[in-house]
């Protein structure tokens, strides 16, 4: 028995901007300015395909529920559990950058862009 697997090549260059944005946003840890610089991209780069708008909205997700987190954890470092929050956010969000880079470079969309989980 043999199985054919399809690739697409025309979806795998479609998920090129979405894999910028990985990069981009995975290099913000290290210089911010990146990251503003991966959503400034991901903006922009919407409506062009429907598994790149899956790739785009989960990252955008990512980026405003990680800057909200940030926000909150840094409020309540104070509080020392804020600091459990900013562990949290790094973790849900390196988990969320790599499977998300790794099922693009597949050329598979995200399927649930909407949701919380760890991976895409």
């Amino acid at each position: 028995m043999t199985y054919h697997t399809t690739t697409q090549p025309h979806l795998q260059a479609d998920l090129g901007a979405a894999r910028i944005i990985y990069i981009l946003f995975g290099l913000g840890f290290f210089l911010p300015l990146l990251t503003a610089a991966g959503v400034i991209y991901g903006y922009m780069s919407r409506g062009k395909s429907s598994a790149l708008d899956s790739h785009i909205r989960f990252q955008l997700r990512t980026f405003w529920i990680g800057f909200a987190m940030v926000i909150t954890g840094g409020i309540l470092a104070v509080f020392m559990v804020g600091y459990l929050i900013l562990l949290f956010w790094f973790l849900w969000t390196v988990i969320r950058i790599i499977s998300g880079f790794l099922t693009a470079g597949k050329g598979h969309p995200v399927q649930n862009p909407a949701g919380l989980a760890f991976k895409a």
